[in-house]
């Protein structure tokens, strides 16, 4: 498997990551709370566990089944021929709504429970839906004042490498944010007499910032992944298996998790 023997290497962050786990304990030093973090991540987001989210694996799924959509020059058949009922012009915002709408239905279906990781994973595909969108609107918008450009003719461009590339990092980065902030929230409260210091909400927002900064900085490396993998079945998303979607689901936590441990120090 071409992803598998893809190089971590040194990325380029802004700050480190005990220095951001740290910005959230009001001064707290314990260095070793960076760790810990990660390998409870690591622990709980295990392959097992991926696998049998369906939530998670229907926001990954999705994100892939939009760029087969924008290749296929049809976005809105493919879409349809997968569940998610467009109108004839949609909006980003009714997109949203509908993947949104399809991952909560996976979460009831398949487990009767909607797990923290696949809420996460939904506001992932959410932000990486709006952030490309964005993105394209910023390059087409030719003078200030022009009315948006239409929703569709910003899906079609999800086909494109760098575009799908840099979907897959921001939502890797934000459901990987969500879910350590969840792990530092649950061992945070276990430095009762060091971390004594309520943080003001500017200071958390700060800490928030930097922890999605942490994680956006760390996607770089699931960017060149998904780059890599994209290459190889540009223009043949169409053929990819089911199985071969979820490989690269659990792939990209294991990917990022690796990352982040390597960025410790």
């Amino acid at each position: 498997d071409a992803m598998g023997h893809t190089r971590i290497g040194r990325l380029r962050r802004s700050m480190k990551w005990k220095e951001v786990v740290l910005s959230f304990c009001a001064g707290a030093s314990f260095d070793k709370l960076a760790g810990d973090i990660l390998q409870a991540a690591k622990d709980n987001l295990n392959e097992q566990n991926l696998t049998q989210d369906a939530a998670y694996q229907k926001s990954v799924y999705l994100l892939v089944q939009m760029g087969i959509g924008a290749q296929s020059k049809n976005f809105i058949e493919h879409m349809h021929s997968i569940g998610i009922d467009l109108s004839a012009n949609p909006s980003v915002q009714e997109l949203i709504g509908k993947v949104s709408e399809a991952i909560d239905d996976a979460a009831w279906k398949e487990h009767n429970v909607k797990t923290d990781l696949g809420e996460f994973a939904k506001l992932g595909l959410v932000n990486a839906i709006t952030h490309v969108a964005h993105l394209e609107c910023d390059v087409k918008q030719q003078m200030p004042g022009m009315p948006p450009l239409p929703g569709l003719s910003v899906f079609n461009t999800f086909g494109k490498r760098v575009n799908l590339a840099e979907m897959n990092r921001v939502f890797i980065a934000r459901t990987m944010g969500h879910a350590l902030n969840y792990y530092m929230a649950k061992f945070i409260p276990q430095l009762t007499g060091h971390a004594d210091r309520v943080l003001s909400l500017h200071e958390l927002n700060d800490s928030y910032n930097a922890l999605y900064q942490h994680c956006y900085e760390t996607g770089q490396v699931v960017k060149e992944i998904s780059g890599d993998w994209l290459a190889l079945h540009q223009y043949h998303l169409k053929d990819m298996s089911d199985s071969t979607i979820r490989k690269h689901a659990n792939h990209m936590v294991t990917k990022m998790i690796d990352a982040l441990i390597l960025g410790v120090d």
